[in-house]
């Protein structure tokens, strides 16, 4: 008698479970929860009926699948879905005409489909952005293919032939060829100052001119840090009517679980290579840009159209994934790298360690300065990144990197595994020499992304490569 109640009390609670959520699909107001997409006035709602009543053939019958969302196919995922759609279909002519325009999406009507082509968009992706955009509290999140999509769209997207960029040295090797050949194919040029010297930064700046600072912050490689609330008050006290000042930074050494420069330090736009830490996972390759501003966002939206550098939905939902689990890794990832930082720092065969946490650097206190402003514990973050240079140069560093066996020689940074690699000849190995050295970045030059590998095992595995270097003495 018992089980009889039990069972028919379960049954109510399904049947009101079932019908809570048909209600929350209804066709007419429907949200996803989880992507924030609106799923309603779709026009498969009067198309289906009138096939109803048709006798259409076997192949007709095959292409007409009901629609996910629909009164006749509830569902409610948990995880982001992975929408492969290459197309989305319009109610009528006036809702196609009002997507093909950033600023005519404002006339679309209340629960209308934003999505037309998944080159100017795709849901999966515009849930990473969104997702982005809210751990960066900005305007507008956008989603790219890579991290140098993010960056060449960005700066195509807000600079013209005679316009005029100052940008921050040391920059990542892309960024740098990319602003090299707006130079010497665009006509757009660009002053190369040190990151750190805010007298170098306003000094280079040309009245009428100047259209962006771009600064990347820590720094790749030298984990160098730019202070950002200053960067943003020099633009804004050399911005004019007609002419804004934009404030760019590549804040992908930091994550969003360390700096916000949009909502703390009053930057317009904040680039990511997804790839590293937002990822987290070596799995993906992505960007994204989120903009502080309307007109920033109606610039980057109509700029990816063009250039077709949307990100994947597949990598979208690898995105998203890992942002899950963004601040255990990040947080776990610095304390372990302030550690190294420390112990390398007193290492019998090490020149110098560069990295923000130790006291000693130049860096600490406008690391700390540039820090989240709304972090309620104790916490600080300096990144999970740190470079160092072994006695002996360039031959001493090559077989450092080559007799490491946990830890990865290889590219990039940010994921679970800890790696390691030469800039000179990888990451920095596009710029000149005499260039490269007056950015600090040496023949010697060793760095490391720390991962999620006990600390004790990195410190061996480093010991013994160490020891490989004495052995050549």
């Amino acid at each position: 008698r018992m089980r009889s109640v039990a069972t028919r009390s379960v049954n109510k609670c399904i049947k009101r479970s079932l019908k809570t959520r048909t209600n929350y699909y209804n066709y007419n107001s429907v949200t996803n929860y989880q992507t924030g997409l609106i799923i309603s006035n779709n026009p498969y709602s009067t198309k289906a009926k009138d096939l109803e009543s048709r006798n259409l053939g076997l192949s007709s019958l095959s292409l007409h699948v009901d629609p996910i969302g629909t009164p006749s196919f509830p569902v409610h995922p948990l995880i982001t879905p992975i929408y492969n759609s290459s197309v989305y279909v319009m109610e009528d002519a006036e809702h196609g005409a009002n997507l093909s325009e950033y600023h005519t999406r404002e006339n679309l009507k209340q629960g209308q489909s934003t999505f037309i082509y998944s080159r100017w968009d795709n849901p999966t992706s515009e849930a990473a952005g969104n997702l982005i955009n809210k751990l960066e509290s900005g305007y507008k999140g956008f989603t790219f293919g890579s991290g140098m999509s993010a960056v060449t769209t960005t700066l195509f997207s807000n600079v013209q032939s005679g316009d005029h960029i100052v940008a921050g040295l040391p920059l990542y090797g892309g960024t740098y060829e990319i602003m090299e050949a707006l130079h010497n194919k665009y006509g757009v040029q660009t002053t190369f100052v040190t990151g750190s010297d805010i007298d170098q930064i306003k000094s280079a700046i040309i009245p009428g001119k100047t259209k962006i600072l771009y600064v990347e912050t820590p720094a790749n490689p030298l984990c160098s840090v730019v202070d950002l609330s200053a960067v943003s008050k020099i633009a804004k006290e050399h911005s004019t009517d007609s002419n804004r000042i934009i404030t760019i930074v590549d804040s992908t050494f930091a994550s969003p679980v360390i700096q916000r420069p949009i909502v703390d330090h009053n930057f317009d736009i904040v680039i990511h290579s997804c790839t590293k830490y937002l990822g987290g996972h070596s799995d993906l390759t992505a960007g994204s840009v989120v903009v502080r501003d309307k007109e920033l966002a109606n610039k980057m939206w109509e700029g990816r159209k063009l250039f077709g550098g949307t990100l994947s939905a597949y990598d979208a939902f690898l995105l998203i994934r890992g942002i899950k689990t963004l601040e255990v890794r990040v947080k776990k990832q610095n304390d372990t790298a302030k550690n190294l930082a420390q112990w390398l720092e007193k290492h019998p065969q090490v020149e110098k360690v560069h990295y923000s946490g130790l006291k000693s650097s130049a860096y600490h206190q406008t690391m700390k300065k540039n820090n989240r402003k709304d972090r309620g514990d104790n916490w600080e973050g300096f990144g999970g990144v740190l470079a160092f240079e072994v006695k002996g140069g360039e031959e001493a560093g090559r077989r450092f990197v080559e007799n490491v066996r946990l830890i990865h020689l290889t590219v990039s940074l940010g994921g679970v595994e800890s790696l390691v690699c030469h800039p000179a000849s990888t990451t920095h190995a596009m710029i000149q020499r005499e260039k490269r050295l007056a950015g600090g970045v040496s023949d010697g030059l060793i760095r490391m992304s720390i991962g999620l590998e006990d600390e004790k095992d990195l410190k061996e595995d480093m010991e013994i490569a160490f020891s490989k270097i004495k052995q050549q003495k």
